[in-house]
């Protein structure tokens, strides 16, 4: 309307005819809010005027919306802080601020932010006005673009959560309006330069430079509220935005559309500028070391098929401050599936960069959950217009669920049915002796994942080693008391005894009566102590064709408390892995010496010499 009519009185002077009044023109402002007190519609009519040569009549429609005042040099409004063709003041970095906050701003095609009738609705319990952004005699003592103004009040703290990437945030903000001011909902809009490039604007690689949109807020007139807005993504998925300049907005309208740069001009509300930063080491917000700020992000849930006995994951860990030490600890909270390593060393990581900590899941029927905490407890601060973020620290949950609970892998052996082959009855033993359960399944698992049990667990290697490949057939021996890693009195042997071939032939017959623990099997992996002897553990593969010959082997076996894992890669089983059948073993012997002839023995077996060979990744019922 206001173009149209400039341009008829354009020409109408040209004709020299009668000069029309002035109108008022609407300022450009993509969003406007409309006063309680300028409800009224205001219709400019142009009266006609009548000429003999030429003869121009011409009429304004109606409008139905109030007119906002042009847009002076100078005003009394509330403006930001941000720089506008300033530095941006940003770490190690010569960009310019391109945020609109004056008046006549190039950063935008609108007016910098402003509120041309503030205080009736405010962020915080005041506000101030200013003639311009760069005004150096500021009612409120200070020039905007140096991030001073006093009455940037209404943040009360931004927290942040190490949750995920990028991490999340809230910010804890106060609004006040007066009792003049009329019902209804305001809204809040926040902005961060979260890439750090001096805009606000739409960025690639980050989350959304546009945080909060149109958060409604309601407040009655007269009263104060403290709010918290919604969660929402801060930073990348390395870098959290370190000095970022935020702007906060408290207005009666929405903002429409989908990108807005900070700019525009509104009644009533207020504008508010902070500059965000990463808590320091010193304390100081001046200072360049940011504290490290390490996320943990491992996943929610992990699934252990049915026949999977030893499964892998990882967990990640991500610095998004400044250099530091970390680590990983994780706390079982119910069941019973074991997960290592429970706990890493101190991990240094440089800021911006990734640790992923593998981790090895040893299966087990029935679901467990572990815990483990992300971040520490730093409350936010507001100091001279910088809000220094605060951490809150979260618990999480990681649940392990095995795939079938109803088709369970672990077969129970009866407790105290250990025997003593030389005397043939039970006889008095040592629990450690007694297996209370065994299991078998698949195991894939990556030379970091090896690590990641040899971490937690104490390794007994194999002493004629040959390379390995990553797929094992993996056995689980449970005894009914941690084994002693260092007993000057006993030998202790822990063998898992499988037929590693289809030929039933080479099977090893009975040598000593009934009672040979090896009997119908071909391949015998042995755990061996001897308290004498360097290294007093090893592992060693024979075979019952060569018995007296230790064979090279890749296979691996891990002690923690009364947990023996043995992993045998498969290429070293001569048949399918689903037809492989097995039998655990134990032996302890008081003279120190496993395979001796004389004093004290005892021993357990499962499944029991009368029974039938244990199934791989099957668990029939134990007898007895």
């Amino acid at each position: 309307m206001a173009a149209d009519y400039l341009r008829l009185f354009s020409i109408m002077r040209k004709v020299a005819l009668v000069a029309l009044g002035t109108a008022a023109i609407a300022g450009c402002s993509a969003v406007t809010d409309n006063p309680s007190n300028q409800n009224s519609s205001v219709t400019l009519v142009t009266p006609t005027i009548t000429m003999a040569t030429p003869t121009v009549t011409t009429k304004i429609p109606t409008s139905n919306k109030s007119t906002e005042p042009p847009i002076p040099t100078k005003v009394s409004a509330d403006l930001g802080d941000a720089p506008d063709g300033n530095p941006a003041g940003y770490a190690n970095t010569r960009i310019i601020g391109r945020f609109p906050t004056r008046l006549k701003t190039r950063s935008s095609n609108k007016p910098g932010a402003h509120i041309y009738t503030p205080g009736a609705d405010r962020l915080g319990p005041s506000v101030t006005t200013e003639p311009s952004a760069d005004d150096s005699a500021n009612p409120d003592t200070a020039p905007n673009l140096v991030n001073l103004a006093s009455a940037d009040d209404g943040v009360r703290g931004l927290t942040l959560t190490l949750d995920g990437i990028p991490a999340s945030a809230v910010i804890d903000l106060t609004v006040s309006l007066d009792p003049s001011a009329p019902v209804g909902d305001r809204f809040v809009n926040i902005l961060i330069d979260m890439n750090l490039d001096g805009r606000w604007g739409p960025s690639a690689g980050v989350a959304p430079e546009w945080a909060i949109r149109n958060f409604p807020v309601k407040v009655d007139p007269g009263a104060t509220k403290q709010i918290q807005t919604d969660k929402f993504p801060i930073g990348s998925a390395t870098q959290l935005p370190d000095g970022a300049w935020m702007r906060v907005l408290l207005t009666r309208s929405r903002i429409e559309g989908n990108q807005w740069d900070g700019g525009g001009r509104w009644p009533f509300g207020e504008v508010e500028d902070y500059r965000i930063v990463l808590p320091r080491l010193s304390g100081n917000t001046d200072s360049q070391e940011p504290m490290p700020l390490v996320a943990t992000i491992c996943p929610s849930v992990i699934t252990v098929p049915s026949d999977v006995l030893v499964a892998r994951a990882t967990c990640g860990l991500i610095n998004l401050g400044g250099d530091g030490l970390s680590r990983l600890s994780l706390i079982r909270a119910s069941g019973k599936m074991r997960i290592t390593p429970e706990r890493t060393e101190n991990i240094l990581l440089r800021g911006g960069s990734t640790r992923e900590i593998p981790l090895a899941i040893v299966s087990h029927q029935r679901a467990t959950e572990w815990r483990y905490r992300s971040g520490q407890q730093i409350p936010s601060k507001i100091t001279k217009g910088t809000v220094v973020i605060g951490l809150q620290p979260v618990d999480h949950v990681l649940a392990v669920t095995p795939a079938a609970a109803d088709q369970p892998m672990f077969r129970g052996d009866a407790s105290n049915d250990y025997f003593s082959i030389s005397e043939a009855h039970v006889v008095k033993g040592f629990p450690f002796g007694d297996i209370r359960r065994i299991a078998s399944g698949n195991a894939t698992l990556t030379t970091t994942h090896l690590e990641a049990l040899r971490s937690s667990s104490f390794a007994v290697a194999p002493t004629n080693p040959i390379d390995r490949s990553e797929r094992y057939a993996a056995f689980l021996v449970d005894l009914d008391d941690p084994i002693p890693l260092d007993n000057q009195q006993l030998g202790i042997q822990i063998s898992v005894a499988i037929q590693a071939n289809s030929d039933p032939t080479d099977n090893w017959t009975a040598r000593v009566a009934e009672f040979d623990i090896f009997q119908n099997t071909d391949t015998w992996f042995e755990i061996h102590y001897r308290p004498n002897t360097n290294p007093s553990w090893r592992l060693q593969k024979r075979t019952s064709a060569t018995p007296l010959t230790v064979m090279p082997t890749g296979a691996l076996a891990f002690i923690s408390k009364n947990h023996v894992l043995l992993l045998v890669p498969a290429i070293e089983i001569k048949r399918p892995i689903t037809d492989l059948q097995y039998r655990a073993t134990t032996f302890i012997h008081e003279s120190g010496d496993p395979l001796g002839n004389t004093g004290p023995s005892m021993t357990d077996v499962s499944p029991e010499l009368d029974q039938s060979l244990a199934t791989f990744a099957t668990a029939p019922p134990a007898a007895g």
